[in-house]
């Protein structure tokens, strides 16, 4: 067995899922719509941020919730942008899956690498 070549497979697997087709039609709607776009990107950026400031104790995840509440209530109006970030948590936790899937397999747990 090639890896590789699995790792293709995978790649046209996920591909072909529901979760990836349904991410990709939304992106492609969203994308003539500038001010939309700018929306999502900004949403996309501060959820990327707050997750790092989670991680280093910046921000408690209460804090987190509260501004991105803000941002949810922004894109309220905008039915497609809330069609789009369902099916950005639908695709995300799809990929989740297939790394917990891959880590148990080969018995990789990052966690272990930093509490020896």
């Amino acid at each position: 067995m090639n890896v590789y070549e699995e790792a293709h497979n995978l790649s046209r697997a996920i591909k072909l899922s529901n979760e990836y087709k349904e991410l990709h039609d939304i992106k492609e709607v969203i994308k003539d719509d500038a001010e939309l776009n700018e929306m999502i990107n900004n949403f996309n950026k501060m959820q990327v941020e707050m997750q790092a400031k989670i991680i280093s104790g910046e921000i408690n995840q209460s804090e987190m919730m509260s501004q991105m509440q803000g941002v949810m209530t922004m894109l309220q109006g905008k039915p497609i942008a809330i069609k789009y970030i369902e099916a950005q948590a639908r695709f995300s936790m799809m990929m989740k899956d297939v790394y917990e899937i891959i880590s148990e397999a080969i018995d990789f747990n990052p966690n272990e690498l930093f509490n020896s």
